[in-house]
């Protein structure tokens, strides 16, 4: 403990300049990791504006699928209905058993 208030004190440390060197280099990692989430987050979102049909179903292909397996897990047809108000428009939510 006496090396790092020397070396605040204007002296050299040398395991504080260890430190500081593999902070920075976990830094520039975790930098790069970040800029190329970034990267794949615009990659997909321009896909998306994009308005060209196949790029926009490439991108979605995933998200379709896994949304047309859930419902083929469900039964063809509903237990019930479940009847709310919503803003005085009566609506009726289908429900089915899991």
């Amino acid at each position: 403990m006496g090396g790092f208030f020397s070396a605040l004190l204007g002296g050299q440390d040398k395991n504080l300049n260890n430190l500081i060197s593999q902070y920075g280099q976990i830094g520039g990692q975790q930098t790069g990791q970040g800029q190329k989430y970034e990267n794949q987050a615009g990659d997909f979102f321009s896909s998306l504006v994009s308005g060209d049909a196949g790029k926009i179903s490439q991108t979605l292909a995933p998200q379709i699928s896994a949304a047309a397996g859930a419902a083929s897990a469900l039964p063809s047809a509903p237990l019930g209905y479940l009847e709310m108000s919503v803003n005085s428009v009566i609506v009726k939510v289908p429900f089915f058993a899991v």
